[in-house]
């Protein structure tokens, strides 16, 4: 997050100061991170902004815009010691995700996708499917193995967006 020194007066009674670690100054401007609650947040402090100070969060206009904004809000959330919830992934894709890499782990050390099926809902529920060829619980496992695999190419940098619609 890119913080400015802000152009509101500093009388505002509604700032809040922040604590900042790990600082260092870089050519861009001074490198910190804040705590809020569990989370540790990195922050930009650009030239003449300062943690005592009054500060606004700077947000670059682009196709991350939105995301961006979304941040300033969970982040003034954290400060003011509110839940701040992460609405980028839904709770199916929260579960799904260590699945998926479970799954294409165990592929790449070599489980067969019966196998993976059968570490996901037993191997009496696989045994019961009369074509294992045909079977939802291989093609299931499949896909998982495909989309944690996807995952570890660089997908799982979609899942810091919100998703869009054309």
């Amino acid at each position: 997050m890119i913080l400015v020194p802000s152009p509101v007066s500093s009388h505002d009674q509604s700032t809040i100061l922040l604590t900042l670690t790990d600082i260092r100054d870089g050519s861009e401007g001074r490198f910190a991170r804040h705590r809020a609650g569990q989370s540790e947040i990195p922050l930009l402090l650009l030239p003449g902004a300062a943690s005592e100070l009054p500060l606004a969060a700077l947000v670059p206009l682009g196709a991350d815009a939105r995301d961006r904004v979304d941040a300033i809000f969970r982040f003034q959330k954290a400060l003011q010691g509110l839940p701040a919830p992460d609405t980028r992934l839904t709770e199916l894709r929260r579960w799904r995700i260590p699945r998926e890499l479970r799954a294409a782990d165990a592929r790449a050390h070599g489980a067969t996708y019966r196998e993976i099926a059968e570490a996901l809902h037993g191997p009496r529920r696989v045994a019961e499917e009369p074509d294992w060829d045909s079977s939802p619980l291989r093609t299931e496992a499949i896909e998982l193995v495909a989309r944690g695999r996807a995952l570890i190419a660089g997908s799982y940098r979609k899942l810091f967006r919100h998703r869009r619609r054309p």
